[in-house]
């Protein structure tokens, strides 16, 4: 949960996400190397209103929507991430693609 503060601010404060829009092209993508930090993430998630709160309850458990690292079967997470440095792979070969607005945070 140690980076809950940096989450908050970045999806509160400084991306460009819509939550009507969640597969808009434009949006920025928040890729976490850390998957155990997700926790937090969802946090944010649920209060921006991806998934229901009560979802939170639920978390790590078998069969949820919420597990203990990010899947793309979430909605607002972009990447399934968990070995340290493997959210720096994907982010970056995402920004080299380029274009639909993705860019380095």
């Amino acid at each position: 949960m140690s980076i809950a503060d940096t989450i908050t601010v970045l999806y509160f404060y400084k991306m460009n996400i819509n939550i009507e829009k969640l597969d808009d092209p434009d949006r920025e993508r928040l890729i976490i190397s850390k998957g155990h930090s997700v926790l937090a993430q969802y946090a944010v998630l649920a209060e921006l209103g991806y998934f229901s709160r009560a979802e939170l309850k639920k978390c790590k458990t078998l069969g949820s929507l919420l597990q203990g690292h990010p899947e793309l079967k979430t909605p607002g997470i972009e990447a399934n991430t968990g070995s340290l440095g493997q959210g720096l792979s994907i982010s970056f070969g995402m920004a080299l693609r380029g274009g639909n607005g993705l860019r380095y945070l």
